[in-house]
């Protein structure tokens, strides 16, 4: 468990509450887990329908992860009802697992199209600012954080211990998307975004993990992803390869299913986008013909055990709701380099 200082979730003041202690997204943290001083166990799920039972979620804190991240569609706000908006966030913050899982670990967090207010949304949802505040609010960044200060929820973190660093670089898929899919002209990120990532894979890490609220590689469920377009996502493995960057993992939400997608050609390495999802519904499996390991589409959590001892790799793994391994895959070191 991370020896990191937290405080509890005040669930009567879940948006503009006091702050928890969490330090701002742009600063390290050093992690000592009681698994080893050169591992680091980082927990991931999304969508989440029913915010007020989640079982799912005790589940998680028995694992004992040292983060959580939350890949999105974390409510389904689904509104431009700002009042309706917070109300379902409230639910979130009062639920009792909840605030375990809060309390145990730091809680990372970034937005899909449900959470963000309209399902499939982008850049012409009209209530992006305002429910940006309240996304922000709720998951207690500090009102200093450059996030308050300019368009869009995107950040990152370091977290280290003994053994290596880890990276996480938090993307925002929807304040700045093109509504029209597949245009030649449109973007996923926007060029302030883009910039700042340019400027993110130039730190030095162990290793990186990019989270999307959509699937990174997977294109053949014909349901949203980073494959509609096409030359945005060019462009993203063109920017890790350009600058060299090893040790970089992908992970996403979205799709009700989670699995392990494998990408050769583009990285001077394989590519892996860890899909996790969903905390509390099932989905029929899809086509994906770069699948690797066993997929499922009941409900599910992640985890990303990153081992930075003797033996250095990542484990990739499945665990269903009641906390039982459905897949544990492990990618050496020496691949990712």
């Amino acid at each position: 468990m991370s020896q990191i200082s937290r405080r509890k979730f005040v669930s009567g003041a879940v948006v503009g509450a006091a702050s928890l202690g969490l330090s701002p997204l742009s600063e390290a943290r050093t992690v000592s887990s009681t698994n080893t001083n050169t591992t680091l166990k980082v927990a991931l799920g999304s969508c989440l329908r029913s915010s007020s039972s989640a079982p799912v979620l005790s589940s998680v804190v028995a694992q004992d992860p040292d983060v959580f991240i939350w890949l999105g569609d974390n409510i389904y706000g689904d509104t431009t009802n700002m009042t309706n908006l917070r109300r379902k966030y409230q639910v979130l913050g009062r639920n009792p697992r909840f605030q375990e899982l809060w309390n145990q670990c730091p809680n990372l967090a970034i937005w899909d199209d449900h959470d963000y207010g309209r399902n499939n949304a982008g850049s012409e949802y009209p209530k992006k600012q305002e429910s940006k505040e309240i996304f922000l609010d709720f998951w207690q960044v500090s009102p200093n954080d450059e996030r308050r200060s300019r368009p869009g929820i995107y950040g990152s973190k370091i977290f280290e211990n003994d053994g290596g660093s880890l990276q996480v670089i938090l993307l925002d898929g929807r304040t700045f998307r093109s509504p029209k899919k597949w245009n030649p002209n449109g973007t996923m990120l926007g060029e302030q975004q883009w910039s700042w990532l340019e400027e993110q894979l130039k730190q030095p890490s162990t290793n990186k993990l990019i989270c999307s609220g959509i699937q990174v590689i997977a294109d053949e469920h014909g349901y949203e992803g980073w494959y509609e377009y096409p030359h945005e996502r060019d462009r993203l493995f063109k920017l890790i390869d350009q600058l060299q960057v090893p040790g970089v993992v992908f992970a996403s939400g979205d799709q009700h299913w989670s699995e392990i997608t494998r990408l050769d050609g583009k990285l001077s390495y394989p590519a892996f986008d860890f899909t996790c999802s969903s905390l509390d519904q099932s989905w029929a499996l899809p086509r994906n013909s770069l699948r690797v390991g066993r997929a499922t589409g009941r409900p599910n959590f992640g985890m990303i055990t990153f081992d930075w001892g003797t033996e250095p790799g990542i484990n990739f793994q499945i665990f269903d709701a009641l906390g039982g391994l459905l897949e544990d895959y492990r990618v050496e070191a020496w691949v990712l380099s």
